[in-house]
This record gives C-alpha cells, sequence and structure tokens, in this order.
C-alpha cells in the first residue's frame, strides 16, 4: 500500500513538472507567434497602402500628361500662351512624385515643365537646348520670368521615351524604369506618341510625364514611420525601386537616388510576407515586395532552453494519450453525430477501423438506415413518374380525338373554300400551306397518341439536309429577332428511314428549347454530315448551358429545370423516344456558361434517285 502511494506521488509530481514545462512551451510559443502575427498584419497593411500610393501617384502623372495632350492638340509650341495651361496648375504638386513634363515637336521644339527647389517652371526650348521663352507658377498663375538655363547636347532622339513612343502607337507607361537626363533622378515615364493621320503614321512628337522615385519614397518612408518601415520593392531584374528605410538615405536625397535603380546586394534576411504586385495601373508587370522580419526575433534554441528537454517527452507522451482517445472515442463519435444529423444523405464519413466495437456496431446501423432511406425515396420518385406517364397515356387518346373532330371541320371548311376559289389561282398558295398546316397538326396529334400509346408508325426515305432545311424557314420566324440561325447542311442528300413529322418535332423541340436557354440572344447551329453508316445531326446553342446534374436527368419524363406553368418536361423525353423509335441515338454535351450541343445519329438508308434542291445548294 506504501509502495503504491509512492508511486502515485511520483506520478503526480511528473506530471506537476510536465504540465509546469508545457506551459511554459506553450506560452512561448504563442508569444512569439502573436509578435509574427502583428509584423505580418502590420507589413500587409504597409504592403496595400504602399500599392495603392503608387497606383494613385501613376494616375496623377497619366492624368497631367492627357491634360497637356488635350491642350496642346491644336496648338504649335511657337504659338504657346501660357494661360492655356492654367488648368494644369491643380496638378502640380511641390513636394509629390510629378517632377517634370515634356512635350517635343520633331519640327524641332521641346517644351519643359519641371519642379526646381519646390517651384515650378514652364520653358519652350529651341532644339539646340536654349530657352526662348520662359514661366514660373506663383498663386495659381503663370509668371513669365528670365531664365539662363541652357540644356547642353540634348537630344530628344536618343532618349528612351522617344525610342519608346517610335515603336507603339498607343499611350502607355515604360514599363522599365531609368535614369533622366539629369543623370541623378531616376523613375518611370508615361509616354503619349503624337500621329495625327492614325497609328500607322509618321511620329509628329511626343508628350511625356515623369515619376521621380525619389519623393515617392521618402513620402511611403513617412506614411509607414509608425508601422513598417522595412518594405522593399524590386523590379523583376532585382533592381531597387523602394529601398529599406535608412536615416542616412532619409536625411539625404541625393544619397537615396544613388541607391535607386542598382542591384540589391544586401544580406538576406528572413522574409516576414511576400507580395507581387500586379496591378495593371502599374507600369511594370511584376513587382517584388518583400516585408523582412523586423523587432523581436526568438530563435529556436532559446525555446528549447526555455523550457528544457522535459517538454519534448511529456508531450510526445501526451500527445500519443491524446491520439488514441481520439481514434477510438471522439473520431468516431464525430462521425456518429454527423449522421445522425443528416440520417436521409446518401453519403456519410462510415465509422473508421480501430474504433471501439460498441461505437462501430452503431455506425453500421446508422450507414444501413441511411442507405435503406436514400432506396426507398429513390422508388418513390421512379413510382411518382410512372403514374405521371400512365396519367398522360390515359387522357391522351381522348384529346386526339377530341382535336381530329375539330381538324376535320377544318379540313371540310378548306375543301369547299377552294372549289369556291379554284378562278383564283393566284390565291393556290396561300390554301395550300393551310392544307399543309392542318396535315402536319394531324399528324403531331398522332405523334402524341403514339407517345402515350407506341404503334408502329410508316417509315419512309427522307432527305434529312432537306427536311432541316424546310424546318429552319419555319423556326427564324418563331426564334425571334435576338437569335442568328445558321444552317451548315451538305449539297448530297443525306437519306435516313423515319417520319417526316416526327423529325420536324425533335428539330422544333430542341430549338425552343436552345431558344429559352439564350434569353438575351444567341447563335443556333443546324449542322448536318454522313459519318459512314451513320447520319449525324447536331444541334448546338451558345446559351446558359446546363450543370452536371442537370444534363444527368435531361432526358426523363416530368423533369424540367422551368419556373412553373412554363415547362411540362416531356419535350426532350418525347425527342429522346422519336430518336430511338428509329433505331437513332441521341447524346447531349454542355457546360455551364459555355453552351449545349444535342448530338442525333440515325442509320444510313439506301440513296434515293431524287434531285438535291437548289435551296440547299451552298447552304
Amino acid at each position: 500500500m506504501i509502495g503504491l502511494r509512492k508511486r502515485w506521488i511520483l506520478e503526480g509530481l511528473v506530471l506537476t513538472t510536465a504540465g509546469m514545462a508545457l506551459a511554459g512551451w506553450i506560452t512561448w510559443i504563442g508569444l512569439r507567434h502573436g509578435l509574427t502575427l502583428q509584423a505580418r498584419r502590420q507589413a500587409a497593411a504597409t504592403i496595400k497602402q504602399f500599392e495603392w500610393d503608387a497606383v494613385h501617384a501613376f494616375h496623377r502623372g497619366e492624368s497631367l500628361a492627357q491634360a497637356v495632350r488635350s491642350r496642346l492638340s491644336s496648338t504649335p509650341l511657337d504659338q504657346l500662351d501660357p494661360d492655356d495651361l492654367l488648368e494644369l496648375v491643380p496638378f502640380l504638386e511641390n513636394d509629390g512624385p510629378i517632377t517634370s513634363l515634356m512635350v517635343y515637336e520633331t519640327r524641332g521644339r521641346v517644351l519643359f515643365l519641371d519642379r526646381r527647389e519646390r517651384r515650378w517652371v514652364l520653358s519652350l526650348h529651341r532644339r539646340d537646348g536654349k530657352i526662348q521663352r520662359s514661366w514660373i507658377a506663383v498663386d495659381g498663375k503663370w509668371v513669365q520670368h528670365s531664365d539662363s538655363t541652357f540644356i547642353r547636347n540634348y537630344k530628344p532622339e536618343t532618349r528612351p521615351w522617344h525610342v519608346w513612343a517610335m515603336s507603339h502607337a498607343q499611350a502607355g507607361w515604360m514599363t522599365h524604369p531609368y535614369r533622366f537626363s539629369t543623370g541623378y533622378t531616376c523613375g518611370y515615364s508615361y509616354v503619349i506618341p503624337l500621329r495625327s493621320g492614325g497609328p500607322d503614321s509618321p511620329l509628329e512628337g511626343v508628350v511625356a510625364a515623369d515619376i521621380d522615385l525619389a519623393p515617392f519614397t521618402q513620402e511611403t518612408w513617412r506614411r509607414s514611420q509608425e508601422t513598417y518601415r522595412d518594405l522593399m520593392a524590386l523590379t523583376p531584374e532585382g533592381l531597387v525601386l523602394l529601398p529599406p528605410w535608412d536615416p542616412k538615405l532619409a536625411s539625404d536625397i541625393q544619397a537615396l537616388r544613388a541607391a535607386l535603380l542598382v542591384p540589391f546586394t544586401q544580406a538576406p534576411r528572413p522574409v516576414l510576407l511576400r507580395h507581387r504586385a500586379t496591378s495593371p495601373q502599374l507600369p511594370s508587370a511584376d513587382i517584388l515586395i518583400l516585408a523582412p522580419i523586423q523587432g523581436l526575433h526568438v530563435p529556436l534554441w532559446a525555446g528549447l532552453a526555455f523550457v528544457g528537454l522535459p517538454v519534448l517527452a511529456t508531450g510526445l507522451l501526451l500527445g500519443l494519450f491524446v491520439w488514441r482517445h481520439h481514434r477510438r472515442i471522439m473520431a468516431p463519435l464525430a462521425d456518429l453525430a454527423e449522421a445522425g444529423a443528416h440520417p436521409g444523405q446518401a453519403a456519410g464519413r462510415p465509422v473508421k477501423p480501430g474504433a471501439h466495437p460498441h461505437l462501430s456496431a452503431l455506425g453500421q446501423s446508422l450507414d444501413h438506415a441511411r442507405h435503406v432511406e436514400a432506396d426507398h425515396r429513390t422508388l418513390q420518385q421512379r413510382l411518382e413518374t410512372m403514374q405521371r406517364a400512365g396519367t398522360v397515356g390515359a387522357l391522351a387518346p381522348g384529346i386526339v380525338h377530341d382535336a381530329n373532330n375539330q381538324l376535320a371541320v377544318a379540313m371540310g371548311q378548306l375543301s369547299i373554300v377552294t372549289d369556291l376559289l379554284k378562278d383564283y389561282p393566284e390565291l393556290e398558295p396561300f390554301l395550300e400551306k393551310a392544307w399543309g398546316a392542318t396535315l402536319r397538326c394531324s399528324e403531331v396529334l398522332g405523334a402524341l397518341l403514339a407517345y402515350s400509346r407506341p404503334q408502329p408508325g410508316v417509315l419512309t426515305d427522307l432527305d434529312l439536309g432537306l427536311v432541316v432545311h424546310q424546318t429552319a424557314e419555319m423556326l427564324q420566324r418563331v426564334l425571334g429577332k435576338g437569335i442568328t440561325l445558321h444552317q451548315d447542311l451538305p449539297a448530297v442528300p443525306l437519306w435516313i428511314r423515319g417520319e417526316q413529322v416526327k423529325l420536324e418535332q425533335i428539330i422544333v423541340n430542341l430549338a425552343l428549347n436552345a431558344r429559352d436557354a439564350m434569353p438575351h440572344g444567341g447563335k443556333l447551329a443546324l449542322r448536318a454530315h454522313g459519318t459512314g453508316e451513320r447520319i449525324v445531326l447536331e444541334v448546338e446553342d451558345t446559351g446558359t448551358g446546363m450543370p452536371e446534374s442537370v444534363r444527368a436527368r435531361v432526358f426523363e419524363p416530368f423533369f424540367t429545370t422551368k419556373a412553373p406553368g412554363r415547362g411540362t418536361g416531356l419535350g426532350l423525353a418525347m425527342v429522346a423516344s422519336l430518336v430511338q423509335a428509329v433505331q437513332g441515338e441521341i447524346t447531349v454535351t454542355s457546360e455551364e456558361g459555355r453552351g449545349t450541343t444535342f448530338r442525333l445519329s440515325f442509320p444510313a438508308a439506301p440513296p434515293v434517285d431524287v434531285a438535291t434542291p437548289a435551296s440547299l445548294q451552298g447552304t
């Protein structure tokens, strides 16, 4: 008894020590994770702000260049009135990233708008660089002043923006940054080629706006000084666009400019967050933004020294116990709870092997009950479908009989009218169409009766292409103006065995389904061709398409996806029945958002010596 108590005390001490070590381990892990998570959130916010600032700066540069182009589209530079450019003053910032704008005419004149010591100067230069006239922005106005600045050896034709404009027809940002003509500033240029005769006409001039990376970097550091200042941005080639914050660079703009557009050669640091800016509003296609780890960084060996090796052993023992308890009891209980919450579903997680025997037996019982419920539901649906089909079969003969009686009256009246109007041959085509429509209505009623009470019909040799062409003439009026009907039919006959009215009924049903799938218009294509011993008809639309769940049941009777009152669910079921009645096959391929194609295949019949109608040649 004493030995047992000692063992209990020893086990208690071991468990207490292990618990304390585990608590220290969890505390250290949580502290480190919290610091890392906080730094990651700060870095993500800074990256988002950096991207927004970049997009805003480039948008302002683009707007300034477009405004200058608009104002100077009809005014030569030698006739420039500075008041014409007063509307540019709101775009000019004394400390923003836009530092200069240039307008160049191939005739030799150059207009410079550049910022000098936080003031904007507008100057007109000759081709040799000497200034002709100069103005300075004062209180929202351009005031003329004397400027002796002389730009020596400035050749616009050799500048990158001119080379870019020669090879592009549309305005845009140069995708690679470069150093400007001053040699110490660098950045991106928005370039507008001026061509009055279209994209292929000779270059008449260029409008270019420059974004200086140095002021943009200073503004980014100023905004992020309270959150995350170690952000870096690199070009795909590894050139520095935004260096990490450095007090020397922050206080010396010349040193900052020297640190830009140079290969990044600093020692590698652990990266907390890596992001690629691919906004279409940025000039570079792939700017890499890095957020190195800053602040507290606790190495792994310090954590091991803090909690000690007992944590490892305790964690292994506790983990083994928890894993065994979870595998035998907790996981099976979760599976059973899920199965009990959804007893009617056909899919469920069975109880895994290794569970407690009583839980395994209970899981098997629930699984069996779920399958029985699913089978019962399937049989109930099939029974309801068969009952509705039987109801239609019982009602169809009476409906067809009454309709045929009315058609007989109509045909008798047509016969009388035909005799009365025999002296008017110009009316004969209209009467023939009325006779044809009445006869076809009678044949359709016969087809409905055949569907409800299948009877062998009278099969004849039919040219599939001719039947499709004749049916298409009627469909064009039914489909509406928003749907384009295209026929791709061969010039040679495609002979099959069948009934013409049923074949027309198949085409009309498929075309009306296609029309309902294209509420905003589209294209309906009817194609027919022969493939050896089979004749194929394809009906393709550019409608909304069908998901897999609908496509699998599309030929089931009474199945429809239309709103109540708009569909019976018998159209495609009847089409499938009519196709199978002549030993044909029908398949459907569809994808949501990409349209639907029905493919009907019929056995080919021996050729019949009948001339092909001229209307099908070249359709």
